[in-house]
């Protein structure tokens, strides 16, 4: 039987797995015996990459036989305008309830690279958190006030959420703890986007006279970017793993007709430029390059970009019209994509082929708010090797997000190297002078230029 003819509750076989590989449902680790042998938890975690820490496959005995769910492929989550909360272990194709349960109104949702953690914010400004793939939730109470979108930092560790006529609100801690913003003021907060490491955030006021704000310390402080114009910066923002890459939507007016642009910063949220202006938008998400966006609109179709933003084509998905696509998200390579509408037929559709082709989802007729997706399975645990070579003398951020230490070494322009360790899900920040390189040895360790040039050559531990 094919990988796509498997039932969720279905063992594996070694030939279905083989399939799995073969249609780009799951990333090869080492060959696989051909053989209608039921497998194991233990063989599946030797054949394939995985989410190593997905409940259902973390509570499985060694020799015991895993069931296709168990092996999830691209982990991601959807919100239902009401109380339920959704994971999908491929894709966006099938999905369950994990919703905390309670009379809750969910306003979004966002998820960490590997999935673990989410984070749900309530339209009352209520947090429902977890580190277990939304197996349990952890409710955190605020005076209530309405509040509209959460981002969070690669590993999940920096969140922050917008609070409509309030502060923003900043956790250091995944979730657990709670702080005002209010050095960025009082405002119509309504959009939100954070950088890999939680460094670069920014956030839309979606007053007549509201600008982009700026925040480049981790959200402590926030700043405004008088250039890009006074707008409504409203519904949603996305933003590429570094942070130079920058998506948000901005209106000019609030009742039709107006005219509603996506604007775009290549240069970590400094200056900003109106990319698209078709159809009213209402969500946005980006890859983890920036180069893939996908783009939900109000009456309209889904919009998708291959190249940053230069050029747009139609999803053209059904219905059309009397739709509001206002859940949407795209994986960290861009193969995985997924949009859902709380308007009209209220489907959802997936794609996960960059979204050249699209198929409805098994969600059925959901009223959606809000998705988000984690790293596909391919690039968790994996190891790699790349060597980078840069051009001035830069702060690099390295990440590990493999499930293993990973090692990796800094070759300076005298010849002088460091080779430091760094466990799973760990970053370390190093400042290297110009013409040095970075030699990534395993563990799938990525690098991101973080802040300005400086004039050093060693590890500078956290951050610049």
């Amino acid at each position: 039987m094919s990988w796509s003819g498997i039932a969720s509750n279905q063992t594996i076989s070694c030939n279905n797995l083989q399939d799995a590989v073969n249609t780009g449902a799951l990333c090869l680790k080492s060959s696989i015996p051909v053989s209608n042998k039921q497998i194991t938890k233990t063989e599946a975690d030797a054949y394939v990459n995985l989410y190593p820490d997905y409940p259902s496959f973390a509570a499985k005995a060694s020799n015991q036989l895993v069931v296709k769910k168990d092996l999830p492929n691209m982990i991601g989550y959807s919100a239902r305008y009401g109380d339920a909360a959704y994971r999908t272990f491929d894709g966006g194709y099938s999905w369950e309830n994990i919703s905390p349960g309670g009379a809750i109104v969910i306003a979004d949702v966002a998820c960490s690279n590997t999935g673990n953690y989410v984070t749900i914010l309530l339209e009352n400004g209520y947090i429902y958190y977890s580190s277990n793939y939304g197996s349990s939730w952890t409710n955190i109470s605020f005076t209530p006030n309405a509040s509209t979108r959460i981002a969070m930092s690669r590993d999940g560790q920096y969140q922050t959420y917008c609070r409509y006529g309030d502060y923003l609100y900043k956790s250091t801690n995944w979730g657990v703890n709670w702080a005002q913003v209010t050095s960025a003021g009082a405002r119509n907060w309504y959009a939100i986007a954070v950088s890999a490491t939680g460094q670069y955030q920014t956030a839309g006021d979606a007053s007549s006279s509201g600008y982009i704000y700026r925040s480049t310390n981790y959200g402590v402080s926030f700043t405004a970017i008088t250039g890009a114009g006074a707008r409504y910066w409203i519904f949603d923002a996305a933003m590429s793993n570094s942070g130079q890459y920058q998506f948000i939507i901005g209106n000019d007016g609030v009742s039709a007709p107006f005219t509603s642009r996506i604007y775009r910063s290549e240069d970590y949220g400094v200056s900003w430029t109106a990319v698209q202006s078709v159809q009213y938008k209402r969500s946005l998400a980006c890859s983890s390059s920036g180069q893939y966006i996908i783009a939900g609109t109000d009456g309209g179709q889904v919009w998708i970009s291959s190249d940053y933003g230069d050029n747009w084509s139609q999803a053209n998905l059904y219905p059309s019209g009397n739709t509001v696509w206002d859940a949407v998200a795209v994986s960290a390579t861009g193969q995985y994509m997924f949009a859902g509408n709380y308007a009209g037929s209220t489907l959802s559709y997936y794609s996960n082929n960059y979204g050249a082709t699209w198929s409805q989802s098994s969600l059925g007729a959901v009223s959606l708010a809000s998705a988000a997706f984690a790293t596909e399975s391919c690039y968790i645990g994996t190891t790699t090797t790349t060597t980078t070579t840069v051009s001035s003398c830069e702060c690099i951020t390295i990440y590990n997000e493999g499930g293993t230490t990973g090692n990796y070494t800094i070759t300076n322009c005298d010849g002088s190297e460091q080779s430091p360790n760094l466990v799973a899900g760990a970053s370390r920040t190093h400042c290297i002078q110009t013409g040095s390189s970075i030699i990534i040895n395993s563990g799938l360790l990525t690098e991101t230029y973080c802040g300005t040039p400086c004039n050093v050559t060693v590890d500078c531990g956290a951050g610049c």
